[in-house]
């Protein structure tokens, strides 16, 4: 029965070893998925909150909010994006009720996303467009 008791708390021992090392393993820097650059260009008056929307319907993860009237850059986790790399947004005009979500856009490694926003004076949203732009291929660069 001692035989028993000591195999069973070293084989615990090992397993905790085992598991902790795996979970080390994923939050190494260089094991974390890369963030996809969101380049938003508002063009409107009000401040506008952007947030993904998920596969369900559901509001997501709030990305930022871009203030009117100026460009900022977003990223986008590869957990925002719903099934297959594919990207659907959800705008929020803020100090209105005025809410617009994007048309879904597919992005890869070779694309990222752009948003324009476009609002009237009551803050409607529906001018705005989610599109994505390729990304120049670096790696044939011949210098």
């Amino acid at each position: 029965m001692r035989n028993v008791r000591l195999l069973f708390a070293v084989l615990s021992t090992a397993a905790l070893l085992v598991v902790g090392d795996g979970c080390r393993a994923l939050k190494r820097p260089g094991m974390t998925p890369p963030k996809i650059p969101l380049m938003v260009h508002n063009n409107g008056f009000f401040d506008v909150d952007v947030s993904a929307v998920q596969s369900g319907g559901g509001n997501g993860a709030r990305l930022g909010t871009v203030t009117g009237n100026s460009t900022a850059s977003l990223s986008v986790r590869q957990t925002d994006l719903q099934t297959g790399g594919v990207l659907v947004l959800r705008l929020h005009a803020i100090g209105t009720n005025r809410s617009w979500v994007s048309p879904a856009v597919a992005v890869g490694p070779e694309t990222h996303p752009r948003l324009d926003i476009y609002s009237d004076a009551g803050g409607n949203l529906s001018r705005s467009v989610l599109y994505t732009t390729v990304v120049p291929d670096t790696s044939s660069d011949t210098r």
